[in-house]
């Protein structure tokens, strides 16, 4: 427990060292807050889970999908995943919610503010660089053909 609280406390004191502004949810060694996007605001919950010893991070994305979009969303949701080598997106299709995933292990090991500054800001660019293009696809504005063709 005395690792969940050190890295828990060293999330926060990223945070505030870079001037953010958060959530602390002490009870459950996790944290939320929102960072800015390019176009969609990006809510993010980090969590030190004591029981595994990982750092979760977790942001859902801001619009659901409807049922007859599922299909098209999970063939992009997979093909993006097959192009990241960490993090990933999920899709509830029961209630057409779209997060992104990453997880780091902190077993017997040192945690520095470099690693709580890469889930950050790799999962920003992959949620900004991905959220517009599955919320154009979830509304049909976009195809798929035209999901993996837009840059």
């Amino acid at each position: 427990m005395v690792q969940t609280k050190r890295v828990y406390d060293l999330i926060c004191s990223y945070l505030d060292g870079i001037g953010w502004t958060y959530e602390r949810h002490d009870d459950e060694f996790e944290v939320s807050f929102t960072v800015s996007g390019e176009d969609l605001n990006m809510p993010i919950e980090m969590y030190v889970n004591p029981e595994f010893q990982i750092i979760e991070l977790t942001s859902t994305l801001s619009f659901l999908v409807k049922d007859d979009a599922l299909g098209s969303i999970a063939l992009a949701v997979i093909a993006v995943n097959n192009s990241m080598y960490n993090g990933w997106f999920t899709l509830d299709d029961r209630g057409g919610e779209i997060e992104f995933k990453m997880a780091n292990c902190f077993c017997e090991s040192v945690v520095g503010k470099e690693l709580i500054r890469y889930m950050i800001s790799v999962s920003c660019d992959m949620i900004d660089k991905y959220n517009d293009k599955f919320f154009c696809l979830s509304k049909g504005v976009i195809t798929l053909e035209q999901f993996f063709n837009k840059k």
